[in-house]
């Protein structure tokens, strides 16, 4: 029979909200790296995991910054530059929260299009669309550039959402 081990109950209970356990020192997917110095790097998941080109017997940790930056790094490279982490994250939270050009598999990419088709079948207008995205003004600046296929006067009715948005004193 399996036993839970008290001292794990307790680890669980004092997750932060965005951890879904504990790392405990390992490099495993979704760590939370902690940086040692933030002039250097600020902190990092890793992402993915792959074979050294060098060395087949190596492992390669990929890593993607809170700024973005994907970095590709050996242990001994994760050692000297983030503390040993205490947290794992959801590695789709991270990509969505850090990466805003992270590829979307063709799954996802279905399903939002199914969503957004289920939206304007039920007789949404562009508004309520971007509203119930709850995107930020910068957000939306990030993915406009991305956005060729949407006719320029949505680009238009969208920016205008967003300044609205941006501006408190502005009617919606």
């Amino acid at each position: 029979m399996d036993k839970t081990d008290s001292s794990d109950l307790e680890l669980y209970e004092h997750l932060p909200e965005w951890a879904t356990g504990h790392a405990k020192g390992e490099y495993v997917l979704g760590a939370h790296l902690p940086t040692r110095d933030g002039r250097r790097c600020g902190n990092a998941h890793i992402i993915a995991t792959e074979k050294a080109r060098w060395d087949e017997a190596k492992t390669v940790y990929v890593c993607l910054t809170d700024a973005g930056r994907v970095m590709r790094l050996t242990k001994s490279e994760l050692e000297d530059s983030f503390y040993p982490p205490e947290w794992i994250s959801d590695i789709n939270e991270v990509n969505r929260k850090f990466s805003p050009h992270v590829n979307l598999s063709s799954i996802e990419k279905a399903k939002q299009r199914l969503q957004g088709f289920l939206h304007a079948r039920s007789g949404h207008d562009l508004f309520a669309l971007a509203s119930e995205m709850a995107l930020t003004k910068e957000e939306w600046e990030l993915i406009r550039t991305d956005c060729l296929w949407m006719s320029a006067s949505m680009i238009q009715e969208l920016d205008e959402l967003f300044a609205s948005l941006a501006d408190p004193e502005a009617p919606l």
